[in-house]
């Protein structure tokens, strides 16, 4: 029961960072939501089965969709040896 609940408020928190007004969100994503996921993840696993763990993990990849996609895009860069840039976060200086 704790895991279900710590999982819908880890998705609680998403959608509450994900309405804020910054365009990035960087910190939450590396710092609080990645880390927590690994420990949520094969908690629910552990009370609710396999199926559990399969959902929690597209719930997972919706919510984190942009830092999977540049840390995957960044590791095939390593393997095939193209060029590699991470977006531009900043403003532009005007």
């Amino acid at each position: 029961m704790w895991s279900a609940l710590l999982a819908g408020l880890w998705v609680l928190g998403g959608a509450i960072v994900a309405m804020s007004g910054t365009r990035y969100h960087g910190v939450f994503a590396v710092f609080l939501f990645i880390p927590s996921a690994f420990i949520i993840v094969p908690w629910l696993g552990y009370d609710y089965g396999w199926m559990a763990v399969v959902i929690a993990l597209i719930g997972v990849g919706s919510m984190l969709r942009w830092p999977l996609y540049y840390v995957s895009k960044y590791l095939r860069s390593k393997v095939t040896g193209e060029e590699f840039s991470w977006p531009n976060w900043r403003p532009r200086d005007q």
